[in-house]
This record gives structure tokens, sequence and C-alpha cells, in this order.
């Protein structure tokens, strides 16, 4: 089957942990979406099963990557950002999920859609422009000068 979330080298930050865990973030994203997108009956509890995993796997990923921009002194402001399109991603997948046990095909392609489409909108955006400020810091720039020339960088790349 083919994959929803097509790994590649432009998704490469540079930073080898972040890079490892994005890839493995994409690896259950793709898990998830070879059941959901499977021409047979998808199993509810599978899908839900798959879909924690991933959410639980993204919540450790979140905190270390966080805790990465802390420990390099990266600027509080891109911090502040940072956590809060984390808090806004796990706001919107647990919308997205079942309360209960189970997830269902059409409630699972929904949710392979958002997942793929922040992951790839966040990694090659705010995920770039930290690993070009951490890279920045280590290179003798202050954390707030890092941040102002990422300032005028981040709508081009974005887009």
């Amino acid at each position: 089957m083919e994959t929803v979330f097509n790994w590649d080298d432009s998704f490469l930050t540079g930073v080898a942990p972040v890079d490892r865990q994005h890839k493995r973030l994409v690896d259950l994203v793709n898990d998830m979406g070879e059941i959901a997108m499977s021409g047979e009956a998808a199993d509810p509890q599978e899908l839900a099963a798959v879909t924690k995993e991933m959410l639980e796997y993204a919540k450790f990923h979140f905190r270390d990557e966080e805790e990465l921009m802390e420990r390099s002194g990266l600027d509080a402001r891109h911090l502040a950002d940072h956590r809060a399109q984390h808090h806004a991603f796990f706001e919107e997948a647990q919308a997205l999920t079942t309360v209960d046990s189970e997830l269902y095909p059409e409630q699972a392609r929904e949710l392979l859609q958002y997942l793929v489409d922040w992951l790839a909108y966040h990694i090659l955006g705010i995920d770039q422009s930290m690993a070009r400020q951490l890279r920045a810091v280590e290179s003798g720039q202050s954390a707030a000068q890092a941040f102002a020339a990422e300032q005028n960088n981040t709508q081009d790349s974005t887009e």
C-alpha cells in the first residue's frame, strides 16, 4: 500500500534526536494510514490502538523537543509559540478521536488528513526555525538575535 506521508530529506532539521523522533511519528502515521485506508473493513479497536500509540509518542516527542529548546536557551517567544502549537495539536487530535475505545474508518481518515497536514507544516515551519535558531545560538548569537533573524525568514520558508 502507498504511504500517506512520504518522508524525505526536506523534513530533516539537522538535529539528530528530533529527526529520529519525527521519522518515528511519520512511521506511526503511516501505520495508522495503512489500517484506515485498507480495502478491508478496518477494525475500530486496532485503529484506536495505533492512534493512541501515535498520540502518546507525539506527547513524548513534544516534551523532549521543548526540553531541548529550554536547555539550549532559545528565546522565550519562540518556545511559547512552539508550545502553543503543540498544545493546539493535542486539542484538535482529541476532538477528532472518539471518547470510547473505538475509532471508525471515517474518523480515522479525517484524523489522518489532519496529522499529515499538521506534521508536514509543523516540521517544515517551526521545527526548521527551531533548528536554525539552535545552530545560531551554538555559533554565538544571542537567543534574541536568532529569534529576530527567524522572524524575517519564517514566512518565506513556510510558503
